[in-house]
C-alpha cells in the first residue's frame, strides 16, 4: 500500500491471507474498498451456501447453524476416490500433479496425498480439535464478515440472489452494485467466425459418439463425482473431456484417470482459448453442486453455440 498508493482497493477473495486485518489497513489509510461477493465462501463457513451439503441455504448469518454445518463438511472434505466415482484403490487418495501420469505419480510418492489410514489418530485428533474450536471460530469469522460488510464502500454482486443475501444480512441498498458476469469481446466468437454472430445453437453431427466437455476446477463442490458416475451409468456411445485444474496447491493438482475409458483428462488450457476449446465438443457439462454466481464457462460456451447441460 506504501509503494502503490491506491486511490481504491478490491477484494476479490477472503481467505487468511487477504483477511479483515488487510481491510482494516486499507480504511486506517482512508482508502476507499470495493468488495467483489464471487463465491459463497465469502460470507458461508462451508464455503457453499448448502446445509448439510444437500440444502439450499439462505445464507442469514444470524439464524442458521453454521458451526455445526462447518463441522460436517469438514468432516465430509477430501478427494477419495470412492467419494469421486473411480471404486476403492489401495492407494486411498489419489490427486496427482498437474502434468504427471499415474505411472510418473506412483514413482514419486510425494506427489499422492498419505493414506489416511498411516495415520489415523492424527487424522482424528486434528478434526476433533477443529470441532471442539469451531462455535468460537465461526463467531469471530461471522464478526469479521460483518465488519467487511459495514467497511466496504461498494460491494458488487453477480446476480440478484447475492444482492439479496447481501440486504437480508444488513448490507445498505445503495451499497450494493450487481454487475454480472461477462467475457472479453475477443473471446465472444471462435476464431474462424469471420466476425460473425456465433449459432444459437451448435448442431451436433449424429454420426460417433457423443463429445462432452468440462472445464473447471475439479471440486467436490463443482459435482465432479457426479458427473463421473453419470459416465459409468450412460448406455450411449459418449466421451468426456475434462480438463481440469485441482482445488489444492499453487501448482495446480488434477485427479487423474483411473476410472471409466470414456473419460480422458487432457492438459488445462489458456483462458483466451477456452471458447476454441469447446467448440470441438457437442456439450458442455456444468454438475455444480452449489450455489454458483454464475460460471464463466457457461457464457464461453454460450459465446461459440455450443449447448450447456446443466444439473
Amino acid at each position: 500500500l506504501n509503494e502503490e498508493r491506491p486511490d481504491i482497493v478490491h477484494f476479490h477473495a477472503w481467505s487468511p491471507a487477504v483477511s479483515i486485518l488487510l481491510v482494516r489497513e486499507v480504511k486506517r489509510r482512508g482508502i476507499r474498498m470495493v468488495q467483489t461477493y464471487h463465491t459463497p465462501t465469502l460470507s458461508c463457513p462451508r464455503g457453499t451456501l448448502m446445509r448439510w451439503g444437500r440444502v439450499v441455504c439462505d445464507g442469514d448469518l444470524a439464524k442458521r447453524p453454521c458451526a455445526l454445518c462447518a463441522i460436517h463438511g469438514k468432516l465430509r472434505k477430501g478427494y477419495r476416490i470412492s467419494d469421486m466415482g473411480y471404486g476403492k484403490s489401495e492407494a486411498g487418495y489419489r490427486i496427482q500433479g498437474a502434468g504427471k501420469s499415474s505411472t510418473e505419480s506412483s514413482q514419486n510418492p510425494e506427489s499422492e496425498i498419505r493414506n489416511p489410514k498411516e495415520s489415523w489418530f492424527s487424522v482424528f485428533a486434528s478434526k476433533l480439535s477443529t470441532m471442539l474450536r469451531m462455535p468460537g471460530l465461526i463467531r469471530k469469522r461471522t464478526e469479521a464478515v460483518r465488519e467487511l460488510f459495514r467497511t466496504a464502500d461498494k460491494i458488487v454482486a453477480l446476480n440478484q440472489w447475492t444482492k439479496e443475501l447481501l440486504r437480508m444480512n444488513g448490507v445498505e441498498e445503495g451499497k450494493v452494485e450487481v454487475i454480472r458476469h461477462g467475457i472479453p469481446e475477443t473471446r465472444a466468437r471462435m476464431p474462424d467466425s469471420g466476425g460473425e454472430e456465433p449459432p444459437k445453437f451448435k448442431i451436433r453431427n449424429s454420426e460417433g459418439a457423443l463429445k462432452l466437455v468440462f472445464l473447471g476446477r475439479v471440486a467436490p463442490e463443482k459435482g465432479i463425482d457426479v458427473l463421473l458416475r453419470a459416465m459409468e451409468m450412460v448406455k450411449i456411445p459418449v466421451e468426456l473431456d475434462v480438463y481440469g485444474i485441482g482445488a489444492e496447491g499453487d501448482s495446480g493438482e488434477r485427479i487423474g484417470d483411473r476410472g471409466s475409458n470414456k473419460v480422458k483428462w487432457p492438459e488445462s488450457v489458456k483462458p483466451e482459448v477456452v471458447v476454441e476449446t469447446i467448440g470441438k465438443y457437442d456439450a458442455l457439462v456444468v454438475p455444480s453442486v452449489w450455489l454458483e454466481t454464475g460460471p464463466l464457462v457457461v457464457l464461453e460456451a454460450f459465446a461459440t453455440g455450443v449447448p450447456v447441460d446443466v444439473s
